[in-house]
């Protein structure tokens, strides 16, 4: 018998190549799709192309990690942010319902904004404050399968390429030992990229479907990661300073804080806290810096 195929858009990226390498290790046949360096190289804008490719792979997975993660270029840009977020998303979704497919919708946090304090569950009202938190909510209401399965979460993990990613800026930070500002009014449930793909195929194999929350078994700030990465990387010492979130710029909910008991309860395992998250960073960071040293 083959082995499911599972195409991954976005698999080149930070959560997608996570998701790539987990569908391996769980016995699926993975295609990347992404615009370079991917087993399907395509523009995935271009929606004749994108079918194109689902009609030739004819995946029986089909895993949606393709967004844009840059808030300030989507709010700059909101016709391509809505075209990445909602126009994909909806093609996808009737492909998958023709072809009796699986859908993997890969969403955001970034659109909860409870109370501070408050954790949102997959009930809790959504509260976009910008445009990618808006069309982010627009492209998950624009499904229209309930035997869809949804993920609303942040991810933490090292990038290969573009900007640097959250937990570059905080491992970089405590091992170069620069001053940087430190929120400690920024509250998230982010995992790392390596366990929330575990946990993503965990539900798949559970046949789960509609909105599931991943995340830390309890929220944190991001003045918390820090210090927990200073303390497990052996850094006593360090120069930042810990202070609140900015007002100015593009308005971004602070309080991005989980309620996980939903997937919990499917998965029969509580998701981790925060010091298995930075121990699970650390590692990835050490094996990239020892990759560095010996090429």
């Amino acid at each position: 018998m083959t082995n499911q195929q599972a195409l991954v858009l976005g698999g080149t990226g930070l959560m997608g190549s996570a998701l790539f390498n987990e569908a391996k290790i769980r016995g699926l046949d993975p295609i990347s799709v992404a615009r370079k360096n991917a087993d399907f190289e395509l523009d995935v804008y271009n929606s004749d192309d994108l079918i194109l490719c689902l009609r030739s792979v004819r995946p029986n997975v089909v895993i949606n990690s393709f967004g844009i993660a840059d808030v300030d270029f989507c709010e700059e840009d909101p016709v391509t942010a809505r075209l990445a977020h909602i126009e994909i998303p909806k093609i996808l979704d009737a492909w998958c319902q023709k072809n009796s497919a699986t859908y993997i919708h890969i969403s955001t946090d970034q659109f909860y904004g409870g109370s501070y304090g408050c954790r949102s569950s997959e009930k809790s009202l959504p509260l976009p404050s910008n445009e990618y938190a808006k069309s982010k909510l627009l492209g998950e209401q624009a499904l229209h399968s309930e035997s869809h399965l949804i993920i609303r979460l942040s991810m933490l993990g090292r990038r290969l390429k573009g900007s640097r990613s959250l937990a570059d800026f905080m491992f970089d930070t405590v091992r170069s030992g620069a001053c940087a500002d430190i929120y400690t009014d920024a509250i998230t449930s982010a995992i790392d990229v390596k366990t929330g793909a575990s946990v993503i195929f965990d539900l798949f194999e559970k046949s789960a479907t509609g909105v599931f929350n991943v995340g830390t078994h309890s929220p944190y700030s991001k003045s918390d990661l820090f210090k927990k990465i200073a303390l497990i990387d052996g850094c006593l010492a360090t120069r930042a300073r810990f202070v609140e979130a900015p007002k100015a710029g593009v308005k971004r909910n602070n309080n991005l804080g989980l309620c996980v008991a939903k997937a919990e309860t499917m998965l029969g395992y509580d998701l981790p806290n925060l010091e298995d998250v930075v121990k699970n960073l650390k590692q990835i960071f050490d094996c990239a810096e020892a990759r560095d040293v010996s090429a």
